[in-house]
């Protein structure tokens, strides 16, 4: 299975930066876990990787991911609705978003026609499990996942 991972632009919150953006750790994080557990996984932020949305587009079309795995703090969030519905739109990936946002309103985060599945808290062992239940079909009792 191919699990991308994708940081919004911070540019929106922050502006334009001289400084490089905050790496993305979470979802560093969550790429060590799902690695050391031998699935394909690629980490992008947008900020550094990334240039405009068509770039990602061809990105995704490149790569195929069979999942697309976004954070978001609440400034991002409208950032992060729109990489979803880009998934959605050019490869029909599954889409789960995590993060601060998500964490704090899942009920508001999982009622985007574009997101299939919101992990709250910490995402290590909750993708990992996910991903394992994309492959069974069911995703009774992963702690931290709302679908």
């Amino acid at each position: 299975m191919k699990v991308l991972l994708v940081n919004p632009t911070q540019e929106n919150v922050y502006g334009r930066r001289i400084l490089p953006p905050y790496p993305p750790l979470g979802l560093l994080y969550i790429a060590s876990s799902l690695s050391e557990a031998r699935y394909e996984v690629e980490v992008l932020d947008w900020d550094c990787d990334l240039a405009s949305a068509t770039l990602f587009r061809r990105c995704l079309r490149d790569h195929r991911p069979d999942l697309v795995g976004i954070t978001s703090t609440t400034p991002q969030i409208g950032s992060a609705f729109s990489i979803a519905r880009m998934v959605k739109e050019t490869t029909g990936a599954w889409v789960v978003l995590g993060g601060a946002h998500a964490s704090a309103l899942p009920r508001e985060v999982i009622s985007n026609e574009f997101v299939d599945f919101v992990v709250v808290g910490e995402g290590e062992e909750t993708v990992k499990e996910l991903v394992l239940g994309l492959r069974r079909g069911s995703f009774e009792g992963i702690h931290g996942l709302w679908y």
